[in-house]
């Protein structure tokens, strides 16, 4: 699949992609355009990351040159920042603005420069609107016990039930949905700088179950007529089925350096 990936890498950190609303994407398509494959759509976040970093060791060195020794602990800082932000960020359907909501405030503990660099990436992907943007800062300024107190995060997702006929079986799935409570508003932003309103997390978890299924990484059994014959691909997923009922479970995490 020679189109799948750029001629010179297998996804490149200096993109110009903006953030898009997963379902307004098709499921797949060439390297050049963004989709809602987790790969391809990676890419937004993966170059606002990559610019932050730039933008940190800007900071980081001030006046002077940058040098290696700055390089390494600007990274090791933004690798703590983003593990804070993971941890931290509710999951729920526009996940990628709750975690760059948590790390413009987890880079305040850095360096008191850091969080406006990373709006000012986070607000050119659109991964935050700019209302977002300017509301977190009086979430950075509340006490410290509000701040925690906003951020906790319940440990599970509720589960949500399709109908399985649409994918060629009988009964229900039952899917996890990104439906946790969210820590505050954050939300990415569309081509008129306006926020996006997040699709409800059963919309965005069918989506992505659809897209699942139509790039044949589920391993399941489908009635007789229903059959896709996807041949070899990955699958990352299986349908564990009981009492006339299903439930979709993960197998795997693709790394993309399979042979798929």
């Amino acid at each position: 699949m020679p189109d799948a990936v750029e001629v010179d890498c297998l996804r490149n950190a200096a993109n110009s992609f903006t953030y898009r609303v997963p379902s307004s994407l098709p499921s797949s398509g060439p390297a050049s355009q963004l989709s809602s494959e987790p790969h391809s759509f990676s890419r937004v976040f993966t170059g606002a990351f990559f610019e932050i970093l730039g933008a940190m060791l800007q900071i980081k060195a001030g006046a002077s040159p940058p040098t290696e020794a700055m390089l390494l602990a600007v990274s090791n800082e933004m690798g703590s920042i983003l593990a804070i932000a993971i941890k931290a960020a509710s999951v729920v359907s526009d996940w990628y603005a709750q975690v760059a909501a948590q790390m413009v405030l987890a880079s305040k503990s850095a360096d008191e420069n850091y969080p406006s660099a990373l709006k000012a990436v986070f607000v050119r992907r659109q991964i935050l609107s700019l209302h977002s943007s300017t509301t977190l800062s009086l979430v950075a300024s509340a006490p410290a016990a509000m701040a925690e107190s906003m951020a906790a995060v319940p440990g599970t997702l509720p589960q949500i039930a399709l109908k399985a006929e649409h994918y060629g079986l009988e009964g229900l799935l039952f899917v996890d949905a990104p439906g946790q409570h969210r820590a505050f508003i954050a939300a990415a932003a569309s081509n008129n700088a306006q926020p996006i309103a997040a699709p409800t997390g059963a919309d965005a978890a069918q989506h992505f179950v659809d897209d699942l299924f139509t790039r044949g990484r589920v391993e399941y059994r489908p009635t007789v007529h229903t059959v896709l014959d996807h041949q070899k691909r990955l699958k990352t997923h299986r349908v564990v089925s009981s009492g006339g009922n299903h439930r979709l479970e993960r197998i795997l995490f693709d790394c993309g350096l399979c042979d798929h």
